[in-house]
């Protein structure tokens, strides 16, 4: 292979795995359920561009994904039955589903919300 063919296929295969990069998403785990109120630092993400501090009630479990071009959120009380759920694709949050127990493993979240 000559090496105008080489630099073209290592450019191509960087492009492909940037924007396979920036199309991804990954889930975080914010309140994870404590009995006592906590402040949990979220830092700068793809789409969250300041960090800020949120305040986790008692027993609440809420998870958030994100990508380069939008967030979903996910969040239930373990003393409830339901969850709820939203993005800024659709601007609103909505109710998810109930469980009959609730834990913070049974929490899952996407770019779309619960």
């Amino acid at each position: 292979m000559d090496k105008q063919k080489t630099m073209k296929l290592g450019l191509l295969a960087g492009a492909a795995v940037l924007s396979l990069a920036a199309g991804s998403a990954q889930a975080t785990d914010v309140c994870n359920g404590n009995s006592a109120a906590t402040v949990i630092g979220v830092s700068t993400g793809a789409f969250i561009t300041q960090g800020f501090n949120m305040n986790c009630s008692a027993n609440v479990v809420l998870k958030y994904t994100e990508n380069s071009t939008q967030i979903g959120v996910c969040a239930g009380s373990l003393k409830g039955n339901t969850t709820y759920g939203g993005s800024t694709g659709g601007g609103s949050v909505a109710s998810a589903g109930s469980f009959a127990t609730l834990s913070a493993g049974s929490v899952t979240t996407s770019v779309t919300g619960c």
